[in-house]
């Protein structure tokens, strides 16, 4: 799943709603969760149950807002530690089974896949939904996929 925030003001904006649905930015290092960081006061943390939070860490490489944060971890835990987002489990269940469901409900085997597309905006009273636009499969051809899903609604679930 690759998506795009730039319907926010900044990514500081996109992530503040990210982090209202119970996103946290982590440290990682060599795959393995070392801590946690409030990438604007740069405060390190624990990561309080892991087990709530999705294993597809969201990878903002190159993100300008985050420099500070990438440098700040980098001198507390070497080069090789990375800033990333965990977004709640239950979120990344409802987005990646509901992608899979639409898909077979076309009459396509998921697995065939090797992208999707979507983008980050906000809805209705500023809700933060994220929006489906295509597919690409395995062999390049690319499909469109509308769909929308709400996550302060998958949030709640």
């Amino acid at each position: 799943l690759e998506s795009r925030y730039e319907g926010f003001g900044s990514f500081r904006d996109y992530a503040r709603a990210m982090q209202s649905l119970g996103a946290r930015f982590v440290v990682v290092q060599r795959r393995a969760i070392v801590g946690t960081i409030d990438p604007w006061t740069l405060e390190a943390g624990t990561l309080r149950d892991p087990g709530a939070l999705s294993p597809r860490a969201r990878d903002y490489a190159g993100e300008p807002a985050l420099l500070p944060a990438s440098r700040t971890v980098r001198r507390r835990h070497g080069n090789r530690a990375e800033v990333m987002m965990l977004v709640p489990r239950r979120i990344d269940a409802a987005l990646f089974g509901g992608i899979a469901r639409a898909l077979e409900a076309r009459g396509r085997e998921p697995a065939a896949y090797r992208q999707i597309q979507a983008r980050y905006e906000r809805g209705p009273g500023g809700a933060l939904r994220l929006r489906v636009e295509k597919a690409i499969r395995k062999d390049g051809r690319e499909e469109p996929l509308p769909l929308l899903f709400d996550l302060h609604s998958l949030a709640r679930a």
